[in-house]
């Protein structure tokens, strides 16, 4: 069975040859160091999650390959940070094609990885039900953003970090939330991962 879907991945998806062993290290290193922040207010493993991320994003030949993990990648870990990741894959690439420099490229990354580090915050039964919330399970859901925000904000000199965590739901035309902020107050990171963000949601629900 495992021969059977080595070969099938490799007609259907331009993955590199050890995608599934990075892929999973990758998250485990996110949880590692989301765990580090919530519970130390330091995140001292950042910086060899950044690096093997970054060599993750690298070993894909092009464009289409980031698309095919995100196609391809399944519930193997905690949806939390397989979403985590796959954003921000879609977002370092998105800055890439946009020319960004090293240096904002790496904060970019950063932030997209710690977007949804509010999530853990929340109540886990409603965050992980099956079905449809109910309006007072979503607002609890919402919460996250601010939940997130509130984390950073205080541990990263570089304020678009924590600012993603907090805009990553808000809309150009102020439809979003937590703040309803529109497209004046919402900075070029927050929009990238947003973007992604919704792509990699409509992806999952596609899944179902």
């Amino acid at each position: 069975m495992a021969t059977e879907n080595a070969i099938d991945n490799s007609i259907l998806y331009d993955l590199p040859p050890n995608y599934e062993s990075d892929y999973e290290e990758v998250c485990s290193l996110l949880k590692v160091t989301l765990d580090e922040i919530i519970k130390n207010k330091t995140y001292t493993s950042l910086t060899m999650l950044t690096d093997h991320f970054i060599k993750f994003y690298q070993s894909f030949y092009c464009e289409k390959g980031v698309f095919d993990s995100i196609s391809h990648s399944k519930d193997s870990v905690d949806p939390i940070y397989e979403h985590s990741v796959n954003v921000a894959l879609l977002s370092r690439m998105l800055g890439d094609l946009n020319h960004m420099n090293s240096s904002d490229l790496n904060v970019l990354t950063q932030a997209a990885l710690l977007h949804d580090i509010g999530k853990l915050l929340v109540d886990q039964d409603v965050l992980h039900k099956e079905g449809k919330l109910t309006a007072r399970e979503f607002s609890t859901i919402k919460k996250h953003a601010k939940l997130g925000h509130r984390v950073l904000y205080n541990l990263f000199d570089d304020p678009r970090i924590a600012s993603v965590a907090l805009f990553h739901h808000e809309r150009c035309d102020g439809s979003g939330y937590p703040t309803g902020a529109d497209k004046t107050h919402i900075n070029e990171f927050s929009r990238i991962v947003a973007i992604c963000d919704v792509y990699r949601l409509q992806g999952e629900a596609d899944n179902r």
